[in-house]
């Protein structure tokens, strides 16, 4: 994004792809998550500071504040791509250990 660029493969925006199988063709579908995160570095050209596996290349701005890294990620980083599940009325959604989640149309790949 902008001038960096991740340097982890668990760092990064959240993808949701889907292979589909029929007759003899393979159909793939992919997008990223849109979320406020993904939102945020593109308004802003750049991968804003928050708490990831390993930091950026080259570093982004880091606050000498203890935390301050902790407030970003709280506020912009709901880029839930880690456990998707199915509900109960077929609706599917894509959670992280935060309490907050992204609904997904599993067929469009929509949110």
């Amino acid at each position: 994004m902008g001038k960096r660029s991740h340097t982890h493969v668990l760092d990064g925006f959240g993808r949701m792809s889907r292979y589909k199988i029929k007759d003899g063709e393979i159909k793939f579908t992919s997008t990223l998550l849109e979320c406020k995160w993904l939102k945020k570095c593109q308004k802003d050209n750049d991968l804003i500071p928050g708490i990831g596996f390993r930091g950026v290349s080259p570093p982004r701005w880091e606050s000498k504040i203890p935390f301050v890294s902790l407030i970003y990620t709280a506020e912009y980083f709901d880029d839930n791509w880690v456990m998707p599940w199915r509900l109960p009325d077929g609706t599917f959604v894509s959670m992280t250990d935060t309490p907050n989640y992204l609904k997904l149309d599993i067929d469009t790949l929509e949110p």
